[in-house]
């Protein structure tokens, strides 16, 4: 019962940051901003979780967990409320750098909480288990969004994400022991250049992912002229696609001699290519809808198919920096989601929303080539 607990807290969070991207056009017309200033509000979240989260962390480290959690939680209910009633773009915007700055809190946190309850053999089952309360968000959580703020409004899925952290605060107070952190040596900060190819490889792979997924509801509806039930319907096939892509990614994870992440990066290309076409027609067709199936079931898969093999990778490389590396890992996932609703607002802006999973897709194929060049650094001592 902890730790399926502890699962809600990167449920919760993960709404908070994204629950309203299937509601992009009502938010847009109702903000009197354009669809694409609307979606920086994801950018502005995702670049303080990238910023504040690794700071935090650092200061908080000898805080005692569960104390600092129920604050946590109390607070991304209260201001996901405060994004509820925020009467224009600015204040929504200040409401989503907290939620994201001062709430990347909590997924470090419920991860602390967890290993230090849970014996080594079974730490890595444990944080795999948490984290996957942000597949959960994917698959229902921001589906539900959509349906409610489609069927009421859209700040009713910032109301919903208010209830459910409340629900998540409820359910810590009462499930989770009120253990210390345990003690983890710092070891070394000196990072090998090889971590941060595999860093920069994180970074490009949620880049190029969110210059369209930061953009998936006017996406769909343009293709396939869905209203909030499909979008939705569509969101939930990506959460699935996510489950997918992590067994690949841990697949290719533990047979190191074979380099996956150039095929991953070509399938999350391939995945955003083939919407270029449908979407530069400007109708919603059979086709579109075709073609977003298609798109989903492969580029999804791809991107969470990446995560596996780099953490391992990351820890392989960094030895006893490892900790700090997959730490700073965590903060190129968020930076990554940032740059691409920026890199993507900013496409769409000049040429339209053809240019989202165009972009997406030229910095995936940088990524491939990034990734060969990686994997033959690896080879190289041994040859």
């Amino acid at each position: 019962m902890p730790i399926l607990t502890l699962m809600t807290v990167p449920f919760v969070f993960t709404l908070g940051g994204f629950v309203f991207v299937g509601l992009l056009d009502p938010m847009a017309a109702s903000l009197d901003v354009t669809i694409a200033t609307a979606a920086t509000l994801q950018a502005g979240y995702a670049f303080a979780c990238a910023i504040c989260g690794p700071l935090l962390a650092h200061v908080t480290r000898n805080w005692r967990k569960k104390p600092l959690l129920l604050a946590t939680l109390a607070f991304l209910a209260a201001v996901n409320g405060w994004s509820a009633i925020a009467p224009d773009y600015a204040m929504l915007m200040g409401t989503r750098i907290l939620v994201g700055g001062l709430g990347a809190l909590a997924l470090p946190l419920a991860v602390a909480i967890g290993v230090s309850m849970a014996p080594a053999e079974k730490r890595a089952k444990t944080i795999a288990a948490i984290y996957a309360g942000v597949v959960l968000a994917l698959m229902i959580g921001i589906p539900a969004g959509s349906v409610i703020g489609g069927l009421l409004d859209w700040r009713a899925s910032f109301w919903m994400t208010s209830a459910l952290c409340v629900v998540s605060l409820a359910l810590v107070a009462r499930n989770v022991p009120n253990l210390a952190a345990p003690v983890i040596e710092k070891g070394s900060r000196s990072l090998p250049a090889q971590s941060f190819g595999y860093l920069l490889v994180t970074l490009l792979a949620f880049t190029a992912m969110f210059s369209m997924v930061g953009f998936i509801g006017p996406v769909i509806s343009a293709l396939t002229g869905f209203g909030p039930f499909g979008i939705a319907g569509l969101q939930m096939l990506i959460g699935l696609a996510g489950v997918v892509g992590l067994r690949v990614g841990a697949g290719f994870a533990e047979r190191p001699a074979q380099n996956g992440l150039p095929l991953l990066f070509g399938g999350i290309a391939l995945g955003l290519i083939v919407l270029i076409y449908p979407l530069s027609t400007g109708t919603a067709s059979i086709y579109g809808l075709i073609t977003m199936v298609v798109s989903i079931l492969i580029a999804p898969t791809a991107q969470f198919g990446t995560a596996p093999i780099v953490q391992a990778r990351l820890a392989q490389a960094a030895g006893p920096a490892a900790t700090f590396a997959l730490a700073m890992n965590g903060s190129m996932v968020y930076l990554g989601q940032g740059l691409g609703v920026t890199i993507g607002a900013f496409s769409i802006a000049q040429w339209g929303l053809v240019a989202a999973p165009a972009t997406g897709a030229c910095i995936a194929l940088f990524g491939l080539g990034l990734s060969i060049a990686l994997h033959r650094a690896t080879l190289a001592p041994s040859t």
